[in-house]
C-alpha cells in the first residue's frame, strides 16, 4: 500500500473526529453524478402511452376526497390509504401565502400549471406532479388548513393574501357565481399508462417535466413509482439505529434510503465479481448472474434493482437485516459513529459509503472476524490511496470508479490482519 499523500490530504484531515453536518434541515450527502443524464433512456412509443384530460376543479376535489387520486405521503406511516402505492412525495411545503394567491388565480380566470399523473392497474391515478395544489384545492373546500412546521394545529382556510374582493372569504363564503367559476375551472392533466408493467420510462419522463417548485428528487420518484416489499424493506432499514447514528437524522429528500438502495445494488454486484477475480466481461458471460454486474449510470441501475426485486424476489430479506446491522454497528464501534461516512467535512460521501458497507458486508459473509480497530485501519489505508480517493470524487458513478472502489474495499477488508 502507497503511504504518499498529495498535499491536498496533508492541508485537511481525512478523518475529521469533531465532524458535524451543518446546521440545516439535511444532512448534506456528496453525491456528484447523481443526477448526470443516462446515455440510453427508453422512448415513450417502447414503454408507455399517455394522453390529456380535462378534470373540472370540483371533480378534482371530489375524487382528491374519494382516494381515486392518490398522493403518495411523505410520512413513512402513511399511504393515505392506498395499500398498493408506498410511494412517497415531498411534504406538504406551499406556506399560506402561496397556497391563497393559487385559489385567486383560478377564481380571476388565469392559467395555471396542468398535474401529471399515472394510472395503476386498479384505474386509481397517482399523482406525481400536483400535489401542492390538488392539497391547496381540498383544503380551501373543506374549509381548513395546516400550517407548514405546525402538524396538527388546524386554522380556517380564508383568504388572506389576495386582492381586496377575496380578502376573507372562505369557499363557502364566496359569492354563488365565484363558487361556480371556481367550480367549473379545467385544469389540464397529463395521464401516463406504462406498458406492461414497465415503469422506468415513467420515471424518465417525469424526470423531465417535474415542474415542482422544488424538483422531486429521484429516491423520491422511485419510490413512488416502484411500491412493494422492498420499499418497505429499505424503510426498515432506514429506522436502524445503528444507522441513524451514522448519517444523522432522516434525511427528507429520501437521500438515506437511496444510499441503502445504492449498498443492496452494489453488495450484489461485488460478490459477482469477486467470484471471477474482478474480471467483468467473465462477471458478465455468467449465465446465471452477469445480469448482476453493475454497469454505468447508477440512476437507472437502481431504479432496475428496484423493479427486478420489488417484492423481494430473490432476496433473502433477515439475511439482509442482519448483515446491514451487523456492518453499521461495526463502522460506528470503529469510527464514533458520523465521521465514518465523511471523509472530509460535514458531508456524507455517497460514494465511500458505498465501498465501506460493500467491503465490510462481504468480509462478514467470507467468515473474516473484524473488530473496530481494523476497520478503522482499513478506512486510513483507503484513503491514502489516490485511486481510491479519485473513486470516491471524481466520476463517482462511472464503472471504472465503482469497481475500482469496491475492488479496494473488499480485497483490504477481507485480508486477514496477520497477512499484512
Amino acid at each position: 500500500m502507497s503511504d504518499m499523500r498529495d498535499q491536498k490530504t496533508e492541508e485537511e484531515p481525512l478523518l475529521d473526529p469533531t465532524a458535524e453536518p451543518l446546521a440545516r434541515d439535511d444532512v448534506e450527502v456528496n453525491d456528484i453524478d447523481a443526477n448526470t443524464p443516462e446515455d440510453s433512456p427508453p422512448t415513450a412509443e417502447e414503454s408507455m402511452r399517455y394522453y390529456g384530460v380535462d378534470f373540472d376543479v370540483l371533480g378534482l376535489v371530489r375524487r382528491f376526497g374519494q382516494k381515486d387520486l392518490v398522493v403518495p405521503s411523505f410520512d413513512p406511516a402513511s399511504t393515505d390509504g392506498e395499500k398498493d402505492v408506498e410511494g412517497f412525495q415531498r411534504q406538504f411545503v406551499w406556506p399560506k401565502k402561496q397556497m391563497d394567491r393559487f385559489i385567486e388565480s383560478l377564481l380571476l380566470g388565469y392559467p395555471v400549471p396542468g398535474i401529471f399523473l399515472v394510472e395503476r392497474p386498479n384505474r386509481r391515478f397517482l399523482v406525481l406532479d400536483g400535489q401542492q395544489r390538488l392539497r391547496t384545492l381540498h383544503a380551501f373546500y373543506e374549509g381548513i388548513y395546516t400550517p407548514v412546521g405546525n402538524k396538527g394545529n388546524d386554522e380556517v382556510f380564508a383568504l388572506e393574501n389576495v386582492g381586496e374582493q377575496f380578502r376573507g372569504k372562505t369557499y363557502k363564503k364566496l359569492p354563488e357565481a365565484d363558487r361556480r367559476l371556481l367550480d367549473s375551472t379545467v385544469i389540464q392533466s397529463t395521464v401516463v399508462v406504462p406498458k406492461g408493467d414497465n415503469l422506468e420510462a415513467v420515471y424518465r419522463v417525469f424526470e423531465r417535466i417535474n415542474s415542482s417548485g422544488i424538483k422531486l428528487q429521484p429516491q423520491e420518484i422511485r419510490v413512488a413509482l416502484y411500491s412493494g416489499e422492498l420499499i418497505h424493506l429499505l424503510r426498515e432499514l432506514n429506522a436502524t439505529e445503528s444507522w441513524r447514528a451514522l448519517f444523522g437524522p432522516a434525511h427528507s429528500r429520501l437521500k438515506d434510503h437511496e444510499l441503502i438502495l445504492r449498498y443492496l445494488l452494489l453488495t450484489e454486484s461485488a460478490e459477482v465479481l469477486k467470484k471471477y477475480g474482478w474480471d467483468r466481461d467473465k462477471a458478465r458471460a455468467d449465465t446465471q448472474n452477469g445480469d448482476k454486474v453493475y454497469h454505468s449510470g447508477m440512476a437507472t441501475s437502481l431504479s432496475k434493482y428496484l423493479e427486478h426485486h420489488r417484492n423481494l424476489e430473490e432476496l433473502d430479506k433477515n439475511q439482509i437485516i442482519n448483515e446491514f446491522t451487523q456492518t453499521t454497528e461495526l463502522l460506528n464501534k470503529a469510527m464514533g459513529g458520523r465521521p465514518a461516512l465523511r471523509p472530509r467535512g460535514t458531508q456524507v460521501n455517497a460514494a465511500h459509503t458505498d465501498a465501506l458497507l460493500v467491503g465490510i458486508t462481504l468480509a462478514i459473509r467470507s467468515g473474516i472476524e473484524l473488530k473496530p480497530e481494523r476497520i478503522a485501519e482499513v478506512i486510513k489505508q483507503l484513503l491514502h490511496e489516490p485511486a481510491y480517493r479519485k473513486s470516491i470524487e471524481e466520476s463517482t458513478a462511472h464503472l471504472e470508479s465503482v469497481v475500482t472502489r469496491l475492488q479496494m474495499a473488499v480485497r483490504l477488508f477481507s485480508k486477514p490482519a496477520k497477512d499484512e
